[in-house]
């Protein structure tokens, strides 16, 4: 018997959600992985070690997840994610020389670091976009008590709300494979979103009371830092 009424189903998936950690492994994967927006990408193809590589056909040939970066490789991406608070405590023109020397270290890196740059890029905008399924039942008295060979079944776990409602859960990711060229463009789009509106704040910052809330720090990748 699965939960009957959208709020009930909003807790159960909420619940489910809250006790697995694919949310913090996406997350922590996006945070690794998410650093050039699309200018960087650009002006990653634009160097020249990459000008007489077909880098489409590397690149999509590539089936293994990204490895850790070079020693400047990470330099530059290092500099393209923002820090706790940056763009706060930064004016236009910190921010612009920190631009210039993301672009001085991309020119500079050879043709196997570039691809690796954009590798990782790849594999953050399929994670970008994926799908979560969760499916639960619920369950009766005598299923609760054979919990050890329901866990042992195909599904992911058991999850109590209170002592008389449990449910038995499966989780699952989708289309989390490369995405149409329509995905690339609408992701074009949200970034100039979220740019534009960081630059509105910082041309009106908030109160210093505000600032102090955010703990989470700046979350536009890129360039533009």
């Amino acid at each position: 018997m699965a939960p009957t009424n959208a709020s009930n189903i909003s807790t159960v998936v909420a619940a489910i959600l809250a006790r697995e950690p694919l949310l913090h492994r996406l997350k922590a994967a996006q945070q690794t992985l998410d650093f050039l927006d699309i200018d960087g990408v650009a002006i990653v193809l634009a160097a020249p070690a990459l000008h007489d590589l077909d880098v489409e056909d590397i690149i999509l040939g590539r089936r293994s997840i990204p490895g850790r970066l070079s020693q400047r490789a990470e330099f530059v991406a290092s500099i393209c994610r923002c820090t706790p608070g940056f763009l706060a405590a930064t004016g236009p023109g910190a921010r612009e020389i920190r631009r210039n020397i993301a672009i001085a270290a991309i020119q500079a890196l050879h043709a196997p670091d570039l691809l690796d740059l954009l590798h990782h890029w790849l594999v953050a905008l399929s994670l970008d976009d994926i799908s979560i399924v969760v499916s639960a039942s619920r369950l009766t008295s005598a299923k609760l008590q054979a919990e050890p060979r329901l866990q042992a079944s195909s599904h992911s776990g058991i999850i109590q709300l209170s002592e008389d409602e449990a449910y038995a859960y499966a989780i699952a990711v989708v289309d989390a494979g490369l995405k149409p060229a329509s995905k690339l463009r609408e992701k074009c789009r949200n970034e100039r979103i979220v740019v534009e509106t960081a630059g509105s704040v910082l041309d009106n910052p908030p109160s210093t009371a505000s600032l102090s809330g955010n703990e989470d720090g700046d979350s536009a990748p890129g360039l533009y830092h």
